[in-house]
C-alpha cells in the first residue's frame, strides 16, 4: 500500500513540531512489549518502544537494535486491551539513505478465533516511505507510515527482514519507537490547525519544485 500525501503531511509535522522528540500520544504507549532477541546496545528496555519518544537527549542507550543478518525479527506489542487503529509508524534510528531500515515489513494482528497471526499490511520497499529526521540535534530517528484499513486488537505484531538489510547495505535494523494510532477518530481543534498546517506545508514544497508552479 503507498503511503498517501495526509500521512506523509503527518509526519511532516512531527518533524516541525517544538520538542520534536515527543511524538503525537500513541495508542501503543505502555503496552508490554517483547522481541524475538535482545538485539545490541540499545536493546537494554524493550518499554524503549512504546515511551512515546521517538529520539533521545540523554543516550544512545535507547531502544532495539536487531543483530546482524538473522533473518525476520519480531516485535509484539500486547496492547492489555481491545484498541481500533489504521496507522503504525515505525521509528529507525538515523542513518544514511534508509541503510539500517529493513525494505520488508509486515504487520500482524492476533485472530483470537484462529488462535494465528493474521497480516493486514505487507511492504518490500519500506524505505521509499522515509519520512524527515525528528531533531537532527539529538539521538534521532526517521519515521516509516504504514496505512491500512482499521483493525481492532489487543496485539500487534510488526516482522522485518534483518537479512535484507545486511545483503543491501552491511547494516543492521535499529527501532527507536512503534507509535499506533487510528486517523479516523475524531481530531482535538488544536490538531485539526496543526494539521492543515502540514497540508499547507506539502503543497508549499511541492509548488516550489513544480518549474510550471515557479513560472505562473
Amino acid at each position: 500500500m503507498k503511503i498517501r500525501p495526509i500521512h506523509l503531511a503527518l509526519l511532516g509535522l512531527l518533524a516541525g513540531m517544538p520538542h520534536a522528540h515527543a511524538i503525537p500520544l500513541s495508542l501503543a504507549v505502555g503496552a508490554d512489549t517483547s522481541a524475538s532477541d535482545n538485539g545490541w546496545g540499545g536493546g537494554t528496555s524493550k518499554a524503549d518502544l512504546v515511551d512515546n519518544m521517538a529520539s533521545y537527549y540523554d543516550t544512545w542507550a535507547h531502544g532495539l537494535a536487531a543483530w546482524y543478518n538473522i533473518g525476520n525479527f519480531h516485535v509484539v506489542l500486547d496492547f492489555q486491551r481491545q484498541i481500533t487503529f489504521n496507522n503504525v509508524v515505525a521509528w529507525w534510528h538515523r542513518d544514511v539513505n534508509g541503510a539500517a531500515v529493513p525494505n520488508i515489513v509486515d504487520l500482524q494482528i492476533w485472530n483470537d478465533t484462529l488462535l494465528a497471526w493474521d497480516t493486514v499490511f505487507s511492504t518490500t520497499n519500506a524505505v521509499a516511505s522515509l519520512g524527515p529526521y525528528d531533531d537532527p540535534t539529538t539521538w534521532t530517528s526517521r519515521p516509516t507510515s504504514f496505512a491500512f484499513q482499521a483493525v481492532t486488537t489487543d496485539r500487534l505484531r510488526m516482522v522485518y527482514d534483518t537479512n535484507e538489510i545486511y545483503q543491501r547495505s552491511r547494516e543492521h535494523a535499529w527501532l527507536h519507537e512503534v507509535a499506533v494510532y487510528n486517523l479516523n477518530a475524531a481530531p482535538e481543534p488544536t490538531s485539526i490547525v496543526l494539521f492543515g498546517a502540514g497540508l499547507f506545508g506539502l503543497a508549499w514544497t511541492k509548488r516550489r519544485r513544480d518549474p510550471q508552479s515557479a513560472r505562473r
